[in-house]
């Protein structure tokens, strides 16, 4: 991933190609967050999506990471206890799926102009807020609820996300 970085960085300092910046934003997004492996924990019985953002939200603490920190998969997030919310979503997918037995996907929204959580690249980039998503409907991974008004930057299905 360092040796991508390293090729990849001067030869976008040195173009002004929208298309080559988009490409790799997308290639990293995706590497990032597909080919985890489930973690069948020992979770408690959960019985609504509120249910598995708590027990997420008990275990591991939200601490910011810079862009070039790998995502951690949900085995790793729960037992070192941190992590963003890349970390919280793939936690939430994961207890989600072993306690209720359903598969979010993994997506990601633009987060609004002036909010706290805003992370900014380059010359004002802004960066996606991670979320589940599922039947077309995205999820906080903190609280479990809808967020309907959201748009949809991007998204994995859980069978990209998690590998057998």
């Amino acid at each position: 991933m360092k040796k991508i970085l390293f090729v990849l960085f001067p030869i976008l300092l040195l173009t002004s190609c929208d298309i080559i910046l988009n490409e790799a934003i997308d290639y990293f997004q995706e590497a990032a967050v597909t080919n985890k492996s489930l973690y069948d924990g020992d979770f408690p019985e959960m019985k609504t999506f509120e249910e598995v953002a708590a027990y997420v939200m008990e275990n591991i603490d939200y601490i910011q990471d810079d862009l070039l920190t790998p995502v951690a998969g949900p085995k790793e997030s729960l037992e070192r206890g941190y992590g963003d919310c890349d970390e919280f979503s793939l936690a939430f997918m994961n207890v989600a799926f072993f306690t209720l037995g359903i598969k979010f996907d993994f997506a990601s929204t633009l987060v609004p102009e002036g909010s706290t959580a805003n992370r900014h690249i380059g010359e004002g980039g802004i960066i996606n807020h991670a979320l589940v998503m599922l039947d077309g409907v995205l999820y906080s991974a903190y609280n479990g609820r809808p967020c309907p008004d959201l748009p949809i930057s991007y998204y994995y299905y859980f069978d990209e996300v998690y590998t057998k």
